[in-house]
């Protein structure tokens, strides 16, 4: 009993200090932890960081400026608590002044380390990335990675010496005077720089460091404000945003639309593509044989996926010139989306489409270079800030504020992309108007995933109206008491599009949409229903990544090729006659050619077990086998009535020839990507190593040759030989 009531009394002692210190504790944490828990996505960005430290030198400069803030602002959490603890009534952490001087060095020197410990998380983040780079042929990174360590830890052991003698001087026990002041310049770059800009002035780091540094700031106050009121107010804002968030009185995700108006036309593919293939500017070119028409599925994977799509795509094009004319529609997921978007682009601006293919290894490739120009830029900064900042901390707010969207943040990233190209592009465009049927630009379908009951949704200027994948603007019609009619929405731009596409969960937010639906009420007389039979609902739909069904938008292309096939038994046009979408006809018979732009393959395997674990594993085992039921169905089922080509031994019948992404294996030197929006130079050279060699067809494989090399020859094949003697290239 006695030990009992002694331990009794301990816990009554303390618990005031347990409390005191579990906040900052948990926090100084987090900072060291973070960065490596994080893993890849962290290890590329800081592979950027150190390749590039000559090229933006003062971006480094600003993020070590903003660890240094970091640090000032975390000794002030944990000086005021530490004073919080001395001031409790009644208990002092000494008795005698010789010990209390001693004991207060102590307390000041595990302060000021302790404030450098999210340098330290990233010197050890840096040496996680060292430690897991094997590349051999590619550039090595590991030099700078080592010399960016170097100066982490120069800085961190700086930064503590630093906050130990500012905290033993007469002045200020806790920095005040540099903290608070540093964090509220720091904070309000991220306010006044415009959004898109982000990456520009800072970095993905700088971001996190200043997050933090707010953290921080905020709880000194907010615990101020308890001891000094007995409010709870930090537990109190963090229940506020927990049920402001599950009840949605803040959700700000709804999908940006274009105008006020419905959107104008929105035709049938099969009508589309027949408008599309009656308005090709060189038909006559294809008297003896059907037209060549491309379609392509470009698999998602974050920005590696959209470098490798737009590189692949541009690669084609400059190869033989009358590729992008004859690509009628790109289905495209996530990253995939964005590349496709990024090609489309560049395709509309074609001056020249119809030059003959030219293999010469000497050539430039004037939209390759476009392409991975265009996104070798990254995206992630202003997405953080965007999550980071506005979202975050709108979360305790009982009301909206749509401006602070993280997603619009993407929007708005995704058309900076464009920014010092000679034209506007597409990105920015409502997706109706960023394809015409008499352009050179192919149609973009870009996929999404409905949670509230319609699946797989695809965003398209044109109705797939048949197979498994549900129209965005037809799932979006509004049913209402209003309208004798249904309304379409309004439309939205590219971006949002492609944004919609790439809604990963926690990085960016489902997309909402707000409809209204009648329903006729149960037990109604029969008949045409009465008004006050009928019942008008609002119902959100949430959108989010294509990829949590179907990831390289095969479903897509199945309910287009199934709609063509539709088309393709219509009545021939007369001469000097277009078709068009009131009045379709069949301006030429045509051929089909499917590629596939894939990402790396994964597996579910994993050593995690539990109920979590098992949903995950199943979501990925059901998208993987969805992935290859369809991809079945396009090699069997649809390719048979399209006919064989005569290139080669067993190829799908409406396969060109499968343009493949491969997985980096360990074993070659490669390294695994992450799904991340920034690139390092590093992962630039590798995937400019996977794109199609024009000057490798039509010699043997070597070991380590990859699939993607001959994908030019076949291009060439369907658009100017279809020789039936040919042969295709030994693989």
């Amino acid at each position: 009993m006695a030990f009992s009531g002694g331990l009794g009394q301990i816990w009554v002692q303390s618990r005031p200090i347990v409390r005191e210190f579990l906040w900052p504790t948990v926090f100084c944490l987090v900072g060291l932890f973070a960065p490596v828990l994080l893993g890849e996505a962290v290890f590329e960005v800081l592979r950027s960081a150190a390749e590039d430290l000559d090229g933006a030198l003062w971006r480094m400069l600003f993020a070590g400026f903003t660890y240094c803030i970091l640090g000032f602002a975390t000794s002030q959490l944990l000086h005021s608590t530490a004073d919080a603890i001395k001031s409790q009534s009644g208990k002092t952490l000494t008795t005698n002044a010789a010990q209390s001087g001693s004991f207060t060095v102590w307390i000041d020197l595990v302060i000021a380390i302790a404030s450098a410990l999210p340098l330290v998380g990233i010197v050890l983040a840096i040496s996680s990335a060292t430690a897991s780079l094997e590349l051999r042929g590619y550039g090595n990174p590991v030099d700078a990675l080592i010399a960016l360590e170097r100066y982490a830890l120069c800085l961190a052991a700086a930064l503590a010496a630093g906050i130990f003698f500012l905290s033993r001087s007469r002045r200020a026990k806790h920095p005040l005077e540099i903290a608070i002041p540093a964090v509220v310049a720091v904070l309000s770059i991220y306010f006044f720089i415009p959004r898109a800009q982000f990456p520009s002035f800072v970095s993905a780091i700088s971001v996190f460091a200043t997050w933090l540094a707010c953290i921080a700031a905020i709880s000194v106050y907010l615990r101020h404000l308890r001891r000094k009121s007995g409010v709870p107010v930090f537990s109190l804002l963090v229940v506020c945003g927990v049920v402001f968030t599950l009840f949605g009185c803040n959700r700000n995700h709804e999908i940006r639309g274009v105008g006020n108006g419905p959107v104008a036309s929105h035709p049938l593919a099969d009508g589309a593509f027949l408008e599309w293939l009656s308005n090709r500017p060189d038909l006559d070119a294809y008297s003896d044989r059907p037209y060549p028409v491309f379609v392509v599925t470009a698999e998602g994977g974050g920005l590696y996926a959209a470098y490798f799509t737009a590189a692949v795509l541009a690669t084609l094009q400059d190869t033989c010139p009358r590729f992008g004319s004859h690509t009628f529609a790109i289905s495209g997921v996530s990253g995939g989306s964005l590349g496709a978007a990024v090609y489309a682009s560049l395709a509309s601006e074609a001056t020249a489409p119809f030059g003959e293919c030219n293999f010469d290894p000497g050539r430039q490739g004037v939209l390759r270079e476009r392409a991975t120009k265009i996104l070798g830029q990254e995206i992630l900064t202003p997405l953080m800030a965007g999550t980071l900042f506005y979202d975050f901390f709108s979360s305790v707010l009982p009301f909206s504020i749509p401006a602070l969207d993280r997603s619009r943040v993407l929007d708005e990233a995704i058309e900076h992309l464009w920014s010092g190209q000679p034209s506007e592009g597409l990105l920015s465009l409502p997706m109706h108007k960023a394809w015409r049927p008499d352009g050179m630009a192919p149609a973009l379908i870009l996929n999404t995933y409905d949670m509230t009951g319609y699946g797989p949704v695809s965003v398209s200027p044109f109705r797939l109206n048949v197979g498994v994948i549900t129209d965005f603007y037809e799932a979006a019609t509004d049913y209402s008491h209003k309208n004798t009619e249904p309304t379409y929405p309004s439309d939205i731009r590219v971006s949002t599009a492609v944004g919609l596409s790439a809604r990963f969960p926690i990085v960016t937010p489902e997309g909402t949409y707000t409809r209204s639906v009648v329903y006729t009420k149960p037990g109604s007389p029969p008949g045409p229903p009465k008004r006050e039979n009928q019942i008008e609902r609002k119902e959100v739909l949430r959108f989010v990544d294509g990829g949590y069904f179907d990831n390289n938008g095969a479903g897509a292309i199945y309910s287009l090729l199934t709609s063509l096939r539709q088309a393709r038994g219509r009545q021939s046009c007369p001469a000097g006659i277009r078709s068009t979408v009131g009045a379709p006809c069949l301006a030429k018979p045509f051929q089909i050619y499917t590629i596939q732009i894939n990402g790396p393959d994964t597996t579910t395997q994993s050593n995690i077990y539990g109920s979590l674990a098992t949903v995950i594993a199943g979501i990925t085992s059901i998208r993987g086998s969805w992935k290859q039921n369809m991809n079945d169905i396009l090699i069997n089922e649809i390719g048979d009535s399209w006919g064989n080509l005569p290139c080669g031994l067993p190829r799908a019948p409406i396969f060109l020839d499968t343009t493949t992404f491969r997985a980096f294996e360990p074993n070659q030197g490669m390294l695994d990507l992450p799904l991340s929006w920034q690139l390092s130079p590093t992962t630039d050279r590798m995937l400019e190593s996977l794109l199609p060699h024009a000057g490798l067809c039509g010699t043997p494989r070597k070991s380590g040759n990859n699939s993607n090399d001959c994908a030019p020859w076949d291009v060439r094949w369907a658009l100017e030989s279809q020789d039936t003697t040919a042969q295709c290239p030994i693989r």
